[in-house]
Formats: C-alpha cells, sequence, structure tokens
C-alpha cells in the first residue's frame, strides 16, 4: 500500500452576515454560528486529484484532515457538535466565492463530532466513497461545503486554512491506494507427459441368457425317384 497528500487548491469561508464578502485569503476557516442573528458560517474546500494516484490503483481509505484550532462551547454545555460534509453542485473559486454565490449543496453520509480533545489537534473525516467516486468520474469534483450547528449560537469551531503560516497544520487529504500489478502473459505450453501404461484388462462379465429358440424352417422339396432294381 502507498499514500499520499494532496493540499485543497481552493478553500474559504463564507459569512451569512457578510454575504457578499470574498474570505478567500483568511488563513482560518469556520462552520458554526456566532452570537449575532445570521451570524453564521461555513467552509469550502477543493482538490485536484488528477494524476496524484498511478493507473489502475484501488483507493483504500481517505481522510480529510483539519487543524482545529478553535471551539467555542466546551463539551459540558453541548455535545454532541457535529461538522457535516456536503458535495457542492457547481465549482467555485477562493477568490470570489460568497456566501451569496456560493454553489448549491449536497446532502452525504459523511460526518464527524468535534470534541474538547479535538481542539489543538487535527480531525479526521472519513470521505473514502466520496473520493472514490471523484476519481472515477461518477460523482463530479466540485469540491466540499462544511458546515456546523447553525440554529445555537456560539457553536463556531474554527480550522486553520492553505494560507496558515506553517505548512504543517494545514487541510489536507490523506490517500491510501494499493497498486494492482497487470497480469503476467500466459506461459508456453510444457511438453506432452509420457503415455500411462495400459491398464489391467477386466473381469469377463457374466453369460447373457439363452435366446428364444427359432421358427421351425419350411419342408425340402421330395427327392426324384431311383431306378427299378434288377430281377
Amino acid at each position: 500500500m502507498s499514500f499520499v497528500q494532496v493540499k485543497p487548491t481552493d478553500d474559504a469561508y463564507i459569512s451569512m452576515l457578510n454575504a457578499n464578502t470574498n474570505f478567500g485569503s483568511s488563513s482560518v476557516l469556520f462552520t458554526g454560528r456566532f452570537v449575532q442573528p445570521n451570524d453564521i458560517y461555513r467552509s469550502l474546500l477543493k482538490f485536484n486529484l488528477t494524476n496524484v494516484i498511478p493507473p489502475g490503483s484501488s483507493i483504500l481509505n481517505a481522510y480529510l484532515k483539519l487543524f482545529v484550532y478553535r471551539k467555542n462551547s466546551s463539551d459540558l454545555l453541548l455535545s454532541p457538535q457535529t461538522v457535516s460534509v456536503f458535495t457542492n453542485a457547481s465549482s467555485f473559486s477562493q477568490n470570489t466565492v460568497t456566501w451569496n454565490n456560493a454553489p448549491a449543496i449536497n446532502p452525504t453520509i459523511y460526518s464527524i463530532n468535534v470534541t474538547d480533545a479535538d481542539v489543538n489537534n487535527f480531525i479526521s473525516i472519513d470521505i473514502t466513497n466520496l473520493v472514490v467516486g471523484w476519481l472515477n468520474e461518477s460523482i463530479p469534483n466540485n469540491g466540499i461545503t462544511l458546515t456546523g450547528i447553525e440554529n445555537i449560537v456560539n457553536t463556531i469551531i474554527g480550522y486553520l486554512s492553505e494560507e496558515w503560516m506553517a505548512p504543517t497544520q494545514r487541510p489536507f487529504l490523506d490517500i491510501e491506494y494499493g497498486i494492482v500489478s497487470p497480469t503476467g502473459s500466459t506461459g508456453a505450453t510444457g511438453a506432452t507427459g509420457a503415455t500411462g501404461s495400459t491398464g489391467t484388462t477386466g473381469a469377463t462379465g457374466s453369460t447373457g441368457a439363452t435366446g428364444a429358440t427359432g421358427a421351425t424352417g419350411a419342408t425340402g422339396s421330395t427327392g426324384a425317384t431311383g431306378d427299378t432294381g434288377a430281377t
């Protein structure tokens, strides 16, 4: 098995409160809701997977890795605090995306519960089937949108972005794959083996039953009368 780490080509957060503002140059990302009305945040990421694994390889696992640096509400106040992954219905650019022009999103089965222990650590979201779909083109690769709790105040969770100063704390996609070796050519046919010895003669079978007596043949014709003997 082999591993490859893929960094995002685009990442940005969007703000409902600042619906026409682009935050693509920010060194951080957010999900959840702050304290003001409509103060909701989401984050978008996109990865280019062209030629990242050898042709014919099979994806074993794929994880989205995000470094959590902030979590406003502790587990004692609110648990669980779920972050969900959505696929984007269309593409986006981190330099222009805003709340108002962000792509529509489609729900997926991928999510994670972020806890106090995750702060100042990476979280790993298993998106294996999504990455497989991107690679075999059964799912359009328009990136993803992350959402947090949006109906409760002060549920902000913060992550470090691709623009963060320390490369080791930036987001990435961690892919584990196996290389499928091609089938070798068929070898030459081996020489024909020697003829085996003749087997022993089998036992003589039992005599069959006597057949039925045939029908009596027709009477032959009367022979000629012989000469009269001498007196």
